[in-house]
């Protein structure tokens, strides 16, 4: 999804165009479930940030 998604955003003709595609790619990626993961990847961050301030 990325991939085609920020293709799309790259290859816009205008800054609006690209503009409306970044949109649409972080409404896909939020329908997909981005938020679930972005919060795993939080909490795994704390945990291994945690384990090299020892």
């Amino acid at each position: 999804m990325m991939k085609n998604e920020e293709t799309k955003v790259f290859l816009a003709k205008s800054e609006e165009d690209a503009k409306t595609a970044y949109a649409a790619m972080v409404a896909q990626a939020d329908k997909i479930g981005m938020a679930k993961l972005e919060k795993w990847a939080n909490d795994k961050y704390a945990q291994v940030k945690q384990q090299f301030q020892q």
